[in-house]
């Protein structure tokens, strides 16, 4: 799916809206890890939760490059070398 999908962008105003929703999420799911995030944001002085966005869509979109790269230096998917290696150990007698 990431690899199809078009390069991530939006407005500043989406990306704190998706910030804001991380928030509220990690204070659900996670207190501990929500007050842990708070401590960084009030030493830090930045949003901790812009910051793991960041984070996430940069290594999608290196994942997303190196693999649109590789199927056109390699012309294929990407995924032929672990496809013929199971059919190359399970033909083998």
């Amino acid at each position: 799916y990431y690899i199809e999908a078009p390069p991530i962008s939006c407005t500043r105003e989406r990306w704190q809206e998706v910030s804001g929703m991380a928030r509220k999420g990690a204070k659900l799911a996670c207190p501990l890890a929500a007050a842990f995030f708070e401590g960084l944001e009030e030493g830090l002085g930045w949003d901790v939760y812009e910051a793991m966005l960041d984070f996430e869509v940069y290594t999608l979109e290196l994942h997303r490059m190196a693999t649109v790269r590789a199927r056109v230096l390699g012309g294929g998917s990407g995924r032929g070398a672990s496809s013929s290696g199971s059919s190359s150990s399970s033909s083998a007698s």
